[in-house]
Protein backbone atom coordinates (compact mmCIF):
# COMPACT_ATOMS: atom_id res chain seq x y z
CA UNK A 1 0.00 0.00 0.00
CA UNK A 2 2.70 2.93 0.83
CA UNK A 3 4.70 1.64 -1.84
CA UNK A 4 2.15 2.06 -4.13
CA UNK A 5 1.22 5.79 -2.57
CA UNK A 6 5.03 6.27 -3.08
CA UNK A 7 4.88 5.49 -6.45
CA UNK A 8 1.72 7.74 -7.11
CA UNK A 9 3.11 10.30 -5.72
CA UNK A 10 6.62 10.22 -8.21
CA UNK A 11 4.08 9.81 -11.04
CA UNK A 12 2.75 12.93 -9.75
CA UNK A 13 5.86 14.70 -9.36
CA UNK A 14 6.47 14.17 -12.80
CA UNK A 15 3.22 15.35 -14.46
CA UNK A 16 3.88 18.13 -12.94
CA UNK A 17 7.05 18.92 -13.88
CA UNK A 18 6.09 17.94 -17.66
CA UNK A 19 2.47 20.49 -16.51
CA UNK A 20 5.15 23.22 -15.38
CA UNK A 21 7.38 23.42 -18.86
CA UNK A 22 4.26 22.93 -21.20
CA UNK A 23 2.48 25.79 -19.30
CA UNK A 24 5.79 27.75 -19.18
CA UNK A 25 6.33 27.19 -23.06
CA UNK A 26 2.32 28.45 -23.22
CA UNK A 27 2.97 31.34 -21.01
CA UNK A 28 5.98 32.20 -23.78
CA UNK A 29 4.54 31.90 -26.32
CA UNK A 30 1.45 34.24 -25.50
CA UNK A 31 3.65 36.92 -24.07
CA UNK A 32 5.54 36.92 -27.29
CA UNK A 33 1.75 36.95 -29.26
CA UNK A 34 0.96 39.59 -27.34
CA UNK A 35 4.34 41.36 -28.50
CA UNK A 36 3.80 40.74 -31.91
CA UNK A 37 0.31 42.74 -32.06
CA UNK A 38 2.10 45.71 -30.32
CA UNK A 39 4.41 45.28 -32.93
CA UNK A 40 1.69 45.53 -35.42
CA UNK A 41 -0.21 48.26 -33.39
CA UNK A 42 3.03 50.24 -33.87
CA UNK A 43 3.37 49.69 -37.53
CA UNK A 44 -0.17 50.76 -37.91
CA UNK A 45 0.21 53.55 -36.23
CA UNK A 46 3.06 54.78 -38.28
CA UNK A 47 1.18 53.65 -41.44
CA UNK A 48 -1.66 55.44 -40.81
CA UNK A 49 0.82 58.94 -39.23
CA UNK A 50 2.57 58.50 -43.05
CA UNK A 51 -0.83 58.56 -44.74
CA UNK A 52 -2.00 61.80 -42.57
CA UNK A 53 1.21 63.78 -42.36
CA UNK A 54 1.71 62.84 -46.80
CA UNK A 55 -1.72 64.54 -47.52
CA UNK A 56 -0.94 67.30 -44.93
CA UNK A 57 2.26 67.67 -47.21
CA UNK A 58 -0.03 68.18 -50.27
CA UNK A 59 -2.39 70.58 -49.31
CA UNK A 60 0.70 72.60 -47.35
CA UNK A 61 2.70 73.06 -50.41
CA UNK A 62 -0.28 73.37 -52.84
CA UNK A 63 -0.58 76.80 -50.56
CA UNK A 64 2.84 77.87 -49.89
CA UNK A 65 3.14 78.01 -53.69
CA UNK A 66 0.18 80.36 -53.77
CA UNK A 67 2.12 82.43 -51.35
CA UNK A 68 0.61 81.51 -47.99
CA UNK A 69 3.73 82.08 -45.79
CA UNK A 70 2.22 80.01 -42.40
CA UNK A 71 1.81 76.81 -44.42
CA UNK A 72 5.75 76.81 -45.87
CA UNK A 73 7.11 77.55 -42.22
CA UNK A 74 4.94 74.63 -41.83
CA UNK A 75 6.88 72.47 -44.48
CA UNK A 76 10.35 72.48 -42.93
CA UNK A 77 9.79 70.14 -40.03
CA UNK A 78 7.18 68.09 -42.65
CA UNK A 79 10.07 66.33 -44.26
CA UNK A 80 11.94 65.25 -41.30
CA UNK A 81 8.61 63.68 -39.72
CA UNK A 82 7.69 61.67 -43.09
CA UNK A 83 11.39 59.99 -43.30
CA UNK A 84 11.22 58.96 -39.48
CA UNK A 85 7.82 56.80 -40.18
CA UNK A 86 9.20 55.50 -43.39
CA UNK A 87 12.43 54.70 -41.74
CA UNK A 88 10.70 52.70 -39.24
CA UNK A 89 8.35 50.82 -41.81
CA UNK A 90 11.65 49.93 -43.13
CA UNK A 91 14.09 49.22 -40.88
CA UNK A 92 11.61 48.66 -37.11
CA UNK A 93 12.44 50.53 -34.16
CA UNK A 94 15.52 49.99 -32.31
CA UNK A 95 13.96 51.74 -29.16
CA UNK A 96 11.10 49.75 -28.77
CA UNK A 97 12.94 46.68 -29.65
CA UNK A 98 10.48 46.73 -33.42
CA UNK A 99 12.36 44.37 -35.93
CA UNK A 100 12.15 45.18 -39.29
CA UNK A 101 9.65 43.68 -42.17
CA UNK A 102 10.09 39.86 -43.43
CA UNK A 103 11.36 38.82 -46.74
CA UNK A 104 7.84 39.28 -48.14
CA UNK A 105 7.05 43.17 -47.84
CA UNK A 106 10.74 44.35 -48.28
CA UNK A 107 10.21 45.94 -51.89
CA UNK A 108 6.69 47.23 -50.30
CA UNK A 109 8.63 48.73 -47.69
CA UNK A 110 11.31 49.90 -50.26
CA UNK A 111 8.38 51.55 -52.60
CA UNK A 112 6.95 53.31 -50.02
CA UNK A 113 10.50 55.10 -48.71
CA UNK A 114 11.36 55.74 -52.61
CA UNK A 115 8.06 57.75 -52.18
CA UNK A 116 8.49 59.46 -49.12
CA UNK A 117 11.99 60.84 -50.26
CA UNK A 118 10.87 62.00 -53.27
CA UNK A 119 7.85 63.67 -51.11
CA UNK A 120 10.46 64.99 -48.54
CA UNK A 121 12.76 66.33 -51.98
CA UNK A 122 9.67 68.12 -53.08
CA UNK A 123 8.86 69.89 -49.65
CA UNK A 124 12.49 70.92 -49.69
CA UNK A 125 12.10 72.45 -53.22
CA UNK A 126 8.93 74.23 -52.42
CA UNK A 127 10.28 75.43 -49.18
CA UNK A 128 13.03 77.18 -51.35
CA UNK A 129 11.66 78.62 -54.34
CA UNK A 130 7.75 79.43 -53.07
CA UNK A 131 8.86 83.20 -53.56
CA UNK A 132 11.91 83.33 -55.97
CA UNK A 133 11.48 80.47 -58.10
CA UNK A 134 7.68 79.43 -58.62
CA UNK A 135 7.95 77.06 -61.61
CA UNK A 136 10.06 75.20 -59.85
CA UNK A 137 8.19 74.76 -56.45
CA UNK A 138 4.85 74.21 -58.60
CA UNK A 139 7.12 71.13 -60.32
CA UNK A 140 7.74 69.76 -57.23
CA UNK A 141 4.73 70.40 -55.77
CA UNK A 142 3.37 68.37 -58.65
CA UNK A 143 5.78 65.65 -57.80
CA UNK A 144 4.57 65.67 -54.02
CA UNK A 145 0.78 65.56 -55.17
CA UNK A 146 1.97 62.01 -57.38
CA UNK A 147 3.60 60.62 -54.97
CA UNK A 148 1.39 61.42 -52.26
CA UNK A 149 -1.51 59.24 -53.64
CA UNK A 150 0.95 57.01 -54.85
CA UNK A 151 1.61 56.13 -51.37
CA UNK A 152 -1.83 55.66 -50.23
CA UNK A 153 -2.31 52.34 -51.73
CA UNK A 154 0.97 50.73 -50.45
CA UNK A 155 0.28 52.13 -46.90
CA UNK A 156 -3.02 50.06 -47.17
CA UNK A 157 -1.69 47.15 -48.31
CA UNK A 158 1.07 47.37 -45.66
CA UNK A 159 -1.79 47.53 -43.06
CA UNK A 160 -3.82 44.57 -44.62
CA UNK A 161 -0.82 42.85 -44.73
CA UNK A 162 0.15 43.63 -40.52
CA UNK A 163 -3.43 42.40 -39.74
CA UNK A 164 -3.75 39.34 -41.88
CA UNK A 165 -1.74 36.34 -40.31
CA UNK A 166 -0.67 34.25 -43.26
CA UNK A 167 1.34 37.23 -44.34
CA UNK A 168 2.90 38.61 -41.42
CA UNK A 169 5.35 41.27 -42.04
CA UNK A 170 7.93 39.85 -39.75
CA UNK A 171 10.54 37.63 -40.47
CA UNK A 172 11.04 35.82 -37.85
CA UNK A 173 7.58 34.68 -37.01
CA UNK A 174 7.01 31.86 -39.39
CA UNK A 175 10.56 30.42 -37.41
CA UNK A 176 8.81 31.05 -34.20
CA UNK A 177 5.15 30.00 -35.64
CA UNK A 178 6.93 26.84 -36.57
CA UNK A 179 9.31 26.08 -33.71
CA UNK A 180 6.45 26.68 -31.35
CA UNK A 181 4.31 24.89 -33.12
CA UNK A 182 6.66 21.44 -32.91
CA UNK A 183 7.80 22.11 -29.45
CA UNK A 184 4.17 22.43 -28.22
CA UNK A 185 3.13 19.59 -30.45
CA UNK A 186 5.89 17.19 -29.26
CA UNK A 187 5.17 18.39 -25.61
CA UNK A 188 1.49 17.70 -25.99
CA UNK A 189 2.01 14.56 -26.83
CA UNK A 190 4.79 13.41 -24.68
CA UNK A 191 2.52 14.50 -22.09
CA UNK A 192 -0.10 12.80 -23.49
CA UNK A 193 1.40 8.94 -23.46
CA UNK A 194 2.53 9.43 -20.01
CA UNK A 195 -0.66 10.84 -18.80
CA UNK A 196 -2.42 7.92 -21.01
CA UNK A 197 0.04 5.07 -19.61
CA UNK A 198 -0.47 6.28 -16.06
CA UNK A 199 -4.50 6.41 -16.38
CA UNK A 200 -4.42 2.68 -17.73
CA UNK A 201 -1.90 1.62 -14.90
CA UNK A 202 -3.89 3.12 -12.47
CA UNK A 203 -7.15 2.40 -13.92
CA UNK A 204 -6.40 -1.32 -13.76
CA UNK A 205 -5.22 -0.86 -10.19
CA UNK A 206 -8.04 0.96 -8.96
CA UNK A 207 -9.99 -1.99 -10.49
CA UNK A 208 -8.50 -4.66 -8.46
CA UNK A 209 -8.93 -2.81 -5.49
CA UNK A 210 -12.19 -1.94 -6.06
CA UNK A 211 -13.23 -5.10 -6.89
CA UNK A 212 -11.80 -5.97 -3.77
CA UNK A 213 -13.03 -3.13 -1.88
CA UNK A 214 -16.72 -4.25 -3.16
CA UNK A 215 -16.36 -7.37 -1.96
CA UNK A 216 -15.35 -6.54 1.39
CA UNK A 217 -17.93 -3.50 1.45
CA UNK A 218 -20.88 -6.33 0.21
CA UNK A 219 -19.86 -9.17 3.09
CA UNK A 220 -19.78 -5.78 5.32
CA UNK A 221 -23.29 -4.66 4.19
CA UNK A 222 -24.34 -7.79 4.50
CA UNK A 223 -23.43 -8.52 8.42
CA UNK A 224 -24.68 -4.64 8.53
CA UNK A 225 -28.33 -5.70 6.96
CA UNK A 226 -28.25 -8.89 9.62
CA UNK A 227 -27.43 -6.83 12.29
CA UNK A 228 -30.22 -3.77 11.83
CA UNK A 229 -33.03 -6.38 10.05
CA UNK A 230 -34.11 -5.93 13.98
CA UNK A 231 -34.57 -2.29 13.54
CA UNK A 232 -36.90 -2.65 10.77
CA UNK A 233 -39.09 -4.15 13.45
CA UNK A 234 -39.40 -1.41 15.21
CA UNK A 235 -36.83 -3.73 18.19
CA UNK A 236 -34.61 -0.65 19.63
CA UNK A 237 -33.49 -2.66 22.49
CA UNK A 238 -30.33 -4.03 20.05
CA UNK A 239 -27.31 -2.88 18.84
CA UNK A 240 -25.22 -3.20 15.32
CA UNK A 241 -21.44 -4.66 15.47
CA UNK A 242 -19.17 -1.94 15.13
CA UNK A 243 -16.21 -3.27 12.88
CA UNK A 244 -12.88 -1.96 11.10
CA UNK A 245 -14.42 -2.38 7.45
CA UNK A 246 -16.26 0.54 5.83
CA UNK A 247 -19.10 0.15 7.60
CA UNK A 248 -17.84 0.84 10.64
CA UNK A 249 -18.61 4.21 11.07
CA UNK A 250 -22.34 3.86 9.24
CA UNK A 251 -22.61 1.06 12.08
CA UNK A 252 -21.07 3.52 14.87
CA UNK A 253 -23.55 6.48 13.66
CA UNK A 254 -26.37 3.67 13.37
CA UNK A 255 -25.97 3.03 16.89
CA UNK A 256 -25.32 6.79 18.02
CA UNK A 257 -29.11 7.19 15.44
CA UNK A 258 -30.64 4.48 17.32
CA UNK A 259 -29.96 5.43 20.85
CA UNK A 260 -31.59 9.19 19.81
CA UNK A 261 -34.42 7.44 18.26
CA UNK A 262 -34.76 5.21 21.15
CA UNK A 263 -34.49 8.75 23.60
CA UNK A 264 -36.70 10.20 20.62
CA UNK A 265 -39.31 7.44 21.28
CA UNK A 266 -39.08 7.21 25.10
CA UNK A 267 -40.06 11.26 24.84
CA UNK A 268 -42.64 10.93 22.44
CA UNK A 269 -44.05 8.12 24.44
CA UNK A 270 -44.02 10.21 27.75
CA UNK A 271 -44.81 13.82 25.88
CA UNK A 272 -47.81 12.15 24.05
CA UNK A 273 -49.19 10.75 27.56
CA UNK A 274 -48.62 13.85 29.16
CA UNK A 275 -50.25 15.71 26.05
CA UNK A 276 -53.60 13.27 26.22
CA UNK A 277 -53.32 13.83 29.96
CA UNK A 278 -53.07 17.36 29.98
CA UNK A 279 -55.56 17.65 27.16
CA UNK A 280 -58.18 15.81 28.98
CA UNK A 281 -57.30 18.32 31.88
CA UNK A 282 -57.54 20.95 29.86
CA UNK A 283 -60.81 20.32 27.77
CA UNK A 284 -62.49 20.09 31.15
CA UNK A 285 -60.85 23.29 32.07
CA UNK A 286 -62.19 24.70 28.68
CA UNK A 287 -65.44 23.54 28.88
CA UNK A 288 -66.13 24.52 32.65
CA UNK A 289 -64.91 28.35 30.82
CA UNK A 290 -67.41 28.03 28.34
CA UNK A 291 -69.90 27.36 31.13
CA UNK A 292 -68.54 30.52 33.16
CA UNK A 293 -68.59 32.52 29.89
CA UNK A 294 -72.20 31.72 29.13
CA UNK A 295 -72.95 32.82 33.19
CA UNK A 296 -71.02 35.58 33.08
CA UNK A 297 -72.84 36.56 29.87
CA UNK A 298 -76.21 36.19 30.82
CA UNK A 299 -74.57 38.33 34.38
CA UNK A 300 -73.42 40.81 32.42
CA UNK A 301 -76.51 40.74 30.59
CA UNK A 302 -78.61 41.13 33.47
CA UNK A 303 -76.28 43.86 34.89
CA UNK A 304 -76.28 45.92 32.30
CA UNK A 305 -80.41 46.02 32.30
CA UNK A 306 -79.62 46.90 35.80
CA UNK A 307 -76.80 49.77 35.42
CA UNK A 308 -79.86 50.79 32.88
CA UNK A 309 -82.46 51.05 35.16
CA UNK A 310 -79.81 52.61 38.04
CA UNK A 311 -78.75 54.94 35.06
CA UNK A 312 -82.73 56.35 34.58
CA UNK A 313 -83.06 55.88 37.91
CA UNK A 314 -79.98 58.60 38.53
CA UNK A 315 -81.18 60.82 36.01
CA UNK A 316 -84.87 61.09 37.61
CA UNK A 317 -83.06 61.17 41.36
CA UNK A 318 -80.45 64.74 39.25
CA UNK A 319 -83.96 65.67 37.82
CA UNK A 320 -85.74 65.78 41.11
CA UNK A 321 -82.36 67.08 42.81
CA UNK A 322 -82.35 69.88 40.37
CA UNK A 323 -85.94 70.83 41.28
CA UNK A 324 -85.63 70.56 44.91
CA UNK A 325 -82.61 72.82 44.79
CA UNK A 326 -85.02 75.47 42.89
CA UNK A 327 -87.47 75.23 46.01
CA UNK A 328 -84.33 74.86 48.39
CA UNK A 329 -83.61 78.49 46.57
CA UNK A 330 -87.02 79.72 46.78
CA UNK A 331 -87.28 78.71 50.46
CA UNK A 332 -84.30 80.46 51.02
CA UNK A 333 -85.45 83.64 49.45
CA UNK A 334 -88.98 82.92 51.28
CA UNK A 335 -86.96 82.95 54.77
CA UNK A 336 -85.04 85.78 53.97
CA UNK A 337 -87.88 88.00 53.03
CA UNK A 338 -89.85 86.02 56.26
CA UNK A 339 -86.76 87.05 58.11
CA UNK A 340 -86.80 90.75 57.05
CA UNK A 341 -90.58 91.02 57.62
CA UNK A 342 -89.88 89.98 61.56
CA UNK A 343 -87.29 92.34 62.18
CA UNK A 344 -89.55 94.92 61.02
CA UNK A 345 -92.00 93.24 63.26
CA UNK A 346 -89.28 93.59 65.87
CA UNK A 347 -88.91 97.42 65.41
CA UNK A 348 -92.53 98.06 65.31
CA UNK A 349 -93.15 96.25 68.55
CA UNK A 350 -90.23 98.46 70.71
CA UNK A 351 -92.09 101.50 69.05
CA UNK A 352 -95.24 100.41 70.45
CA UNK A 353 -93.69 99.18 73.89
CA UNK A 354 -92.09 102.32 74.27
CA UNK A 355 -95.25 104.25 73.14
CA UNK A 356 -97.08 102.31 76.23
CA UNK A 357 -94.59 103.07 78.24
CA UNK A 358 -94.45 106.74 77.43
CA UNK A 359 -98.51 106.40 77.72
CA UNK A 360 -98.02 104.53 81.06
CA UNK A 361 -95.97 107.52 82.54
CA UNK A 362 -98.16 110.02 81.30
CA UNK A 363 -101.23 108.28 82.66
CA UNK A 364 -99.34 108.15 85.87
CA UNK A 365 -98.55 111.49 85.83
CA UNK A 366 -102.17 112.22 85.29
CA UNK A 367 -103.45 110.10 88.47
CA UNK A 368 -100.83 112.18 90.39
CA UNK A 369 -102.55 115.15 89.03
CA UNK A 370 -106.12 113.69 90.05
CA UNK A 371 -104.89 113.46 93.16
CA UNK A 372 -103.23 116.28 93.54
CA UNK A 373 -106.68 117.64 92.24
CA UNK A 374 -108.21 115.62 94.97
CA UNK A 375 -106.10 117.01 97.77
CA UNK A 376 -107.48 120.37 95.88
CA UNK A 377 -110.93 119.19 96.36
CA UNK A 378 -110.42 118.42 100.01
CA UNK A 379 -109.64 122.09 100.23
CA UNK A 380 -112.19 123.23 98.69
CA UNK A 381 -114.49 121.40 100.61
CA UNK A 382 -113.29 123.02 103.54
CA UNK A 383 -113.67 126.12 102.05
CA UNK A 384 -116.87 125.67 101.33
CA UNK A 385 -118.41 123.54 104.88
CA UNK A 386 -116.27 127.03 106.38
CA UNK A 387 -118.16 129.25 104.02
CA UNK A 388 -121.58 127.86 104.98
CA UNK A 389 -120.49 127.76 108.56
CA UNK A 390 -119.77 131.38 108.07
CA UNK A 391 -122.95 131.74 105.79
CA UNK A 392 -125.26 130.21 109.13
CA UNK A 393 -123.28 132.26 110.86
CA UNK A 394 -124.03 135.49 108.59
CA UNK A 395 -127.83 134.38 108.66
CA UNK A 396 -128.08 134.11 112.26
CA UNK A 397 -126.61 137.27 113.01
CA UNK A 398 -128.70 139.14 110.09
CA UNK A 399 -131.68 137.49 112.13
CA UNK A 400 -130.59 139.09 115.22
CA UNK A 401 -130.12 142.29 113.63
CA UNK A 402 -133.84 142.49 112.37
CA UNK A 403 -133.95 144.66 109.26
CA UNK A 404 -130.73 145.88 109.29
CA UNK A 405 -129.52 142.59 108.72
CA UNK A 406 -131.86 141.69 106.21
CA UNK A 407 -129.81 142.43 103.11
CA UNK A 408 -126.76 141.03 105.14
CA UNK A 409 -128.99 137.74 105.75
CA UNK A 410 -129.67 138.05 101.41
CA UNK A 411 -125.94 137.56 101.06
CA UNK A 412 -125.26 135.73 103.93
CA UNK A 413 -128.20 133.31 102.21
CA UNK A 414 -126.54 133.19 98.24
CA UNK A 415 -123.26 132.49 100.15
CA UNK A 416 -124.70 129.41 101.91
CA UNK A 417 -125.88 128.40 98.28
CA UNK A 418 -122.71 129.21 96.66
CA UNK A 419 -120.87 126.88 99.26
CA UNK A 420 -123.49 124.28 99.05
CA UNK A 421 -123.06 123.72 95.46
CA UNK A 422 -119.30 124.13 95.76
CA UNK A 423 -119.98 121.10 97.89
CA UNK A 424 -121.75 119.35 95.33
CA UNK A 425 -119.45 120.42 93.03
CA UNK A 426 -116.58 119.62 94.82
CA UNK A 427 -118.44 116.17 95.80
CA UNK A 428 -119.31 115.23 91.88
CA UNK A 429 -115.63 116.43 91.22
CA UNK A 430 -114.62 114.07 93.74
CA UNK A 431 -116.66 111.28 92.51
CA UNK A 432 -115.15 111.99 88.94
CA UNK A 433 -111.70 112.08 89.90
CA UNK A 434 -111.78 108.93 92.17
CA UNK A 435 -113.45 107.38 88.99
CA UNK A 436 -110.45 109.15 86.86
CA UNK A 437 -108.12 107.16 89.23
CA UNK A 438 -109.74 104.01 89.25
CA UNK A 439 -109.55 104.12 85.93
CA UNK A 440 -106.19 105.31 85.67
CA UNK A 441 -104.80 102.83 87.99
CA UNK A 442 -106.41 100.47 86.02
CA UNK A 443 -105.12 101.63 82.53
CA UNK A 444 -101.84 101.73 84.65
CA UNK A 445 -102.13 98.39 85.34
CA UNK A 446 -103.32 97.30 82.01
CA UNK A 447 -100.48 98.94 80.65
CA UNK A 448 -98.17 97.41 82.36
CA UNK A 449 -99.49 94.11 81.34
CA UNK A 450 -99.73 94.99 77.30
CA UNK A 451 -96.04 96.57 77.81
CA UNK A 452 -95.02 93.35 79.46
CA UNK A 453 -97.06 91.29 76.50
CA UNK A 454 -95.17 93.34 74.22
CA UNK A 455 -92.06 92.92 75.50
CA UNK A 456 -92.92 89.01 75.74
CA UNK A 457 -93.82 88.99 71.75
CA UNK A 458 -91.33 91.05 71.21
CA UNK A 459 -88.41 88.68 72.61
CA UNK A 460 -91.10 85.40 70.58
CA UNK A 461 -90.71 87.75 67.54
CA UNK A 462 -86.73 88.03 68.17
CA UNK A 463 -86.79 84.34 68.37
CA UNK A 464 -88.43 83.64 65.56
CA UNK A 465 -86.36 86.22 64.00
CA UNK A 466 -83.65 84.19 64.95
CA UNK A 467 -85.47 80.70 64.02
CA UNK A 468 -86.02 82.36 60.37
CA UNK A 469 -82.57 83.24 59.82
CA UNK A 470 -81.60 79.75 60.82
CA UNK A 471 -84.33 78.66 58.76
CA UNK A 472 -82.83 80.68 55.84
CA UNK A 473 -79.05 79.61 56.87
CA UNK A 474 -79.97 76.11 56.78
CA UNK A 475 -81.83 76.66 53.33
CA UNK A 476 -78.80 78.23 51.30
CA UNK A 477 -77.04 74.90 53.23
CA UNK A 478 -79.45 72.98 51.58
CA UNK A 479 -79.74 74.74 48.58
CA UNK A 480 -75.78 73.94 48.08
CA UNK A 481 -76.25 70.87 49.18
CA UNK A 482 -78.56 69.49 46.49
CA UNK A 483 -76.96 71.63 43.76
CA UNK A 484 -73.64 69.41 44.58
CA UNK A 485 -76.43 66.42 44.88
CA UNK A 486 -77.62 67.59 41.34
CA UNK A 487 -74.16 68.00 39.81
CA UNK A 488 -73.06 64.97 41.33
CA UNK A 489 -76.16 62.98 39.76
CA UNK A 490 -75.30 64.54 36.66
CA UNK A 491 -71.56 63.31 36.86
CA UNK A 492 -73.17 60.19 38.02
CA UNK A 493 -75.46 59.76 35.02
CA UNK A 494 -72.69 60.25 32.92
CA UNK A 495 -70.59 57.51 34.82
CA UNK A 496 -73.11 55.61 34.33
CA UNK A 497 -73.55 56.05 30.49
CA UNK A 498 -70.19 55.00 30.74
CA UNK A 499 -70.48 51.52 32.26
CA UNK A 500 -73.44 50.97 30.14
CA UNK A 501 -70.45 51.23 27.14
CA UNK A 502 -67.86 49.12 29.34
CA UNK A 503 -70.99 46.81 30.09
CA UNK A 504 -71.65 46.84 26.49
CA UNK A 505 -67.53 46.24 25.62
CA UNK A 506 -67.45 43.27 27.85
CA UNK A 507 -70.31 41.79 26.75
CA UNK A 508 -69.07 41.81 23.21
CA UNK A 509 -65.52 40.91 24.83
CA UNK A 510 -66.90 37.85 26.66
CA UNK A 511 -68.72 36.22 23.83
CA UNK A 512 -66.13 36.53 22.10
CA UNK A 513 -64.23 34.52 24.78
CA UNK A 514 -67.27 32.54 24.79
CA UNK A 515 -66.56 31.89 20.89
CA UNK A 516 -62.70 31.19 21.26
CA UNK A 517 -63.31 29.16 24.55
CA UNK A 518 -65.57 26.79 22.36
CA UNK A 519 -62.71 27.04 19.68
CA UNK A 520 -59.98 25.77 22.18
CA UNK A 521 -62.25 22.95 23.36
CA UNK A 522 -62.49 21.81 19.67
CA UNK A 523 -58.59 22.59 19.35
CA UNK A 524 -57.82 20.61 22.59
CA UNK A 525 -60.21 17.46 21.48
CA UNK A 526 -58.15 17.72 17.73
CA UNK A 527 -54.90 17.90 19.84
CA UNK A 528 -55.83 14.83 22.07
CA UNK A 529 -56.32 13.30 18.90
CA UNK A 530 -53.46 13.89 17.59
CA UNK A 531 -51.60 12.85 20.98
CA UNK A 532 -53.51 9.47 21.10
CA UNK A 533 -51.97 9.20 17.12
CA UNK A 534 -49.00 9.95 17.91
CA UNK A 535 -48.67 7.72 21.10
CA UNK A 536 -49.96 4.95 18.64
CA UNK A 537 -47.71 5.55 16.03
CA UNK A 538 -44.55 5.08 18.62
CA UNK A 539 -46.42 2.08 19.87
CA UNK A 540 -44.47 -0.10 17.40
CA UNK A 541 -41.01 0.47 18.60
CA UNK A 542 -39.63 -1.92 21.75
CA UNK A 543 -37.91 -0.39 23.97
CA UNK A 544 -35.56 -1.93 27.19
CA UNK A 545 -37.59 -1.81 29.96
Amino acid sequence: MADNQSKKIDMLVVYGILLVLFLSLTVTSFLYVNKLKLYDEEYLDAAYNLAVVSQSAITLSSEAVKGNESSAKKLSDMGQTLQAYAVKIARGNPATDLPPFGENLRDLATRISSKVKNISTGLKEVRKNYKTNVVSAERAVKVITNDGKAILPDLDELSRAVTTEKTHPFFIVDRVNHTMTTVLGLGTLLFLILLGDHIIRQTRSEQKQAKKNFEDSQNAILNLLDDISSLADGDLTKEVRVSEDITGAIADSINYTVEELRNLVSTIQTSAKQVNDTSARTQVLANSLAETNDSNEKLISTSAGAVSGVAEEVKKMSDSARGAATMANESSLTAKEGAQTVRDSIRSMNNVREQIQETSKRIKRLGESSQEIGDILEIITDIADQTNLLALNAAMQAATAGEAGRGFAVVADEVQRLAERSSKAALQIDTLIKTIQTDTSEAIHSMESSTSEVVTGADNIEKAGDSLHKIETTSGELAAVITQLSSQAQRQTVKTDEINKIMDKVHETTDKTTKETREAVTLITQLAGLSVTLEESVAGFKLAE
